[in-house]
């Protein structure tokens, strides 16, 4: 038997909503060339069963029945270890592929050798289909390869892993996906191929994906502080590799701290980055919501209180301050002016990273956006530098008098 084009790659677990869908918007692309492969990951609904009914209908679509749940990046490897195809297209469960997706990212794939991953943009659904508007629902994305690559180092992942269409040889020597990773296993596999390869990706610019959110996706069931700490070890992993030095995660069983080889201060690092990581999706999210800006003061009186400044100016050597937080693009930004600054910014005595430091250092890269016409991020970092507390104070009051108008 020949082998496919292309393998397209499905996980599913507990999908029996919308996996029928999902598997015939696969099915009906305009190209045909590819097999099937569906990991039923142990689900207890009827999905192995919508599964075998497409298995016995279409002679391309392949099961693989796992007995009980492993998890996204186990069941991932399970099925990448049965591609027969040198291209692999990755497909979630509960969304839709327009008809023509294949076929465009197969061709681009042919023409451009030096791509190893390729996405395409998408668009965000309700869980009856419908489009969301909203902007708290828009995915990063970035169609020019200079400003992908400018993002990836900045730990923005502006690749939806669901759209991508990859070399199965290059995945397969990175050696598939990390399986500790409960969640975040796409984006570590984006920063270990960013890592190794380097600009090796590259984004379609047409909708050929709808991405459903639902209440039952990964996403909506772990929390923000899980998210940022698998992005934070993802994030000092990537760094200890470019150094030149062995992945802390690769001798590690779980990523539980116990299981980390890391020193004391190596987890100052990462719970800095922590911290980091979560203000800055907070603050995008929506600030303005009451939960979040108890959130922020929370976040920013533990920054206050992390270890002292040479552990700070250690993460801006290492670029962890610029890559996490939204700032200037680097290559508009001159390094040496912004550490020479922000070195001055840190004149305190007392050896803490204080909210009178965090308010300079928010004053310093806002003057340097204004300098280089970059309106957005000044007023961004202006906020920043001086609005929470104010913005907290006038929430209140305004909560205060609407419950005494109420009366």
């Amino acid at each position: 038997m020949s082998s496919p084009r292309l393998s397209v790659l499905m996980t599913a677990y507990n999908s029996e909503r919308f996996i029928s869908r999902a598997i015939v918007s696969v099915l009906e692309q305009t190209f045909s060339d590819f097999e099937f492969i569906i990991v039923d990951d142990g689900s207890t609904d009827s999905s192995a069963s919508i599964i075998r009914f497409f298995c016995a209908k279409d002679s391309r679509v392949r099961g693989i029945f796992l007995p009980e749940n492993v998890g996204i990046p186990r069941a991932a490897n399970r099925g990448l270890r049965e591609v027969r195809a040198p291209l692999v297209a990755r497909v979630d469960s509960d969304d839709i592929c327009v008809s023509s997706r294949f076929a465009e990212q197969v061709s681009y794939m042919d023409k451009h050798s030096d791509i190893y991953m390729l996405g395409c943009r998408s668009a965000s659904i309700d869980e009856s289909g419908n489009r969301l508007k909203d902007k708290k629902y828009d995915i990063a994305f970035a169609s020019d390869r200079k400003k992908i690559v400018e993002l990836m180092g900045r730990g923005i992942y502006p690749l939806l892993h669901p759209t991508l269409v990859y070399r199965t040889a290059t995945v397969r020597s990175l050696g598939g996906y990390r399986e500790m990773f409960y969640i975040g296993e796409d984006f570590d596999l984006l920063e270990r191929m960013f890592v190794r390869y380097g600009s090796v990706f590259a984004n379609l610019p047409r909708v050929l994906y709808f991405y459903r959110y639902c209440s039952s996706s990964i996403s909506s069931r772990n929390s923000l502080k899980d998210r940022c700490w698998l992005h934070a070890l993802i994030r000092y992993s990537s760094d200890c590799v470019k150094q030149g030095h062995l992945d802390p995660l690769d001798s590690a069983k779980d990523l539980s701290l116990s299981s980390l080889p890391i020193s004391k201060d190596e987890f100052n690092i990462i719970e800095l980055l922590f911290y980091l990581s979560m203000y800055r999706k907070l603050l995008f999210q929506s600030p303005f919501r009451f939960r979040n800006l108890r959130r922020l003061k929370m976040i920013k009186g533990k920054l206050s209180r992390l270890p002292n400044r040479s552990e700070i100016k250690e993460c801006l050597d290492r670029r962890f301050f610029l890559l996490l937080l939204p700032s200037v693009p680097s290559d508009k930004y001159e390094r040496a002016d912004f550490l020479t600054n922000f070195d001055n910014a840190l004149s305190n005595k007392d050896g803490y990273f204080d909210s009178t430091d965090y308010c300079n250092f928010c004053l310093i890269v806002a003057r340097g956006c204004l300098g280089l016409g970059e309106w957005r991020y000044f007023i961004h970092y202006m906020f920043r530098a001086f609005s929470i507390d104010f913005i907290f104070v006038l929430y209140f009051f305004y909560v205060r008098a609407l419950a005494h108008l109420r009366r």
